[in-house]
């Protein structure tokens, strides 16, 4: 189920990018998948962006 979920999100920023001509170099996420470091770094890989960690 994440890992349909990143590739969506991916999939939008990916419109994104060629619509706007600007590429997206990070994104904010809120919610319960905060709580887990494998399912950020996860996200972080299929999005292909740099994993930030909030403090």
């Amino acid at each position: 189920m994440l890992e349909g979920l990143a590739y969506a999100l991916r999939e939008g920023k990916e419109r994104i990018d060629n619509r706007s001509g600007v590429r997206i170099l990070a994104l904010r996420l809120s919610g319960g998948i905060l709580q887990s470091d494998v399912a950020m770094q996860f996200t972080a890989d299929i999005l292909a962006i740099e994993r930030y960690a909030s403090g």
